[in-house]
Parts: C-alpha cells; sequence; structure tokens
C-alpha cells in the first residue's frame, strides 16, 4: 500500500516545461511550428494569425507541454505517408 507522502510526491514532481516561475514559456517559433505541423498552415499564411487566435494555439501548447506530448505533435508522421493521396485517388 503506498503512503500519502509518496503519493504527494508523484503529483508534485517537478515538470521540465516549468521555468523558474512555473510557467510554461511559449515562444513564436513553437507557434509557427506547431501551426505549420499541425494545421498545414505556412508561416507566411493570412490564416495564420486568424487560426493562431480562433483555436488558441498558445494554450495548446502550454497543454501539450504539460501533459508531456508536445515533441510527438509536433514530430512528423511518417506512418502515413502518401496513403492519404492514394486513399482519395483509389
Amino acid at each position: 500500500m503506498k503512503t500519502k507522502s509518496r503519493q504527494c510526491y508523484k503529483r508534485h514532481r517537478k515538470n521540465p516545461a516549468l521555468d523558474l516561475f512555473g510557467e510554461v514559456p511559449v515562444t513564436w517559433d513553437e507557434v509557427y511550428l506547431w501551426c505549420e505541423m499541425v494545421a498545414g498552415i505556412p508561416r507566411d499564411s493570412w490564416r495564420l494569425p486568424v487560426y493562431v487566435k480562433g483555436w488558441d494555439v498558445p494554450n495548446k501548447i502550454r497543454a501539450a507541454k504539460l501533459a508531456g506530448t508536445y515533441e510527438a505533435t509536433i514530430t512528423p508522421s511518417r506512418q502515413y505517408g502518401n496513403s492519404r493521396l492514394l486513399g482519395i485517388l483509389a
């Protein structure tokens, strides 16, 4: 049986996404990268500011960093490759 102090320790471990003041820093480069990888919107598109504001991208990045899924989200998936294109054409 786990003790109460051990459970509290697991809940309050330091998250590597947090900075010195307990905030999750989000840079514009991360916002641009997120929009390009997740939504397919290039940096110079007129849709970028609309998407960032409408979908609240900085808060999505913060949540992904806290959950530990940020790196997996922005990494391109080679699993699908051209299968999407082939599925449409078939």
